[in-house]
């Protein structure tokens, strides 16, 4: 199958076209990262390629100052009728492509930028671009935590319908996180991380600062 940009716009809004039976526990990496905001103090998180929001409205309700950024219209719109019941929360359709919204610049406190499972689903040009964005729109000390599957995750089961995935490499995305001013902090990998009924997903989770120096 050949994955265009448009096609994959359309698998996203369709997956997310109705949100019904969708379960909003948190993931596993979710639950990880609120755990170190809280022992850092950080209190401000973008969630980048935020789809349905479970890990977004998780992030909320624990009392995070949440941004959430996807690029399908239909996510978006599913959020937005939530907003009102939510507290400290803001949505935004938006390109990875570009630079982030100027309300993230905006923010005068330390943040995270946070990524889970999204960047196996860009292509190379669109992951460049992504990492570069998200150092500009970053402060110095701003920390990056991103989650994705691996090159091992290839042919291992998957429970998401077949779409466009690219397994990246740690050593991958941190050559391109420190040519971005990203200095990697923590890094971990293997299976049991991002299990969902039979997809237990090959992944690694790294923790990047930024670092102006």
């Amino acid at each position: 199958m050949t994955y265009t940009k448009n096609s994959e716009i359309s698998y996203w809004d369709e997956y997310y076209i109705d949100d019904s039976q969708v379960d909003f526990i948190p993931s596993q990496f979710a639950a990880f990262t609120i755990s170190e905001m809280n022992d850092l103090n950080i209190k401000n998180i973008v969630d980048c390629g935020s789809g349905n929001g479970r890990d977004a409205i998780f992030f909320s309700r624990y009392g995070m100052n949440v941004i959430a950024l996807d690029r399908s219209k239909k996510a978006m719109s599913l959020l937005e009728d939530k907003m009102h019941e939510i507290p400290n929360f803001n949505a935004y359709v938006h390109d990875m492509n570009y630079e982030l919204p100027i309300e993230i610049n905006k923010l005068t406190e330390n943040k995270v930028l946070y990524a889970r499972f999204f960047i196996h689903s860009l292509d190379e040009s669109t992951l460049n671009a992504f990492i570069k964005n998200i150092s500009k729109s970053m402060k110095d000390g701003d920390l990056f935590f991103v989650e994705y599957r691996d090159e091992n995750d290839k042919d291992l089961p998957k429970v998401t319908g077949k779409h466009f995935r690219e397994y990246y490499s740690a050593d991958k995305i941190s050559t391109l996180a420190s040519s971005n001013n990203l200095d990697i902090l923590y890094e971990v990998s293997g299976v049991g991380f991002a299990k969902y009924k039979e997809d237990d997903a090959s992944v690694i989770r790294q923790i990047f600062k930024k670092n102006w120096i």
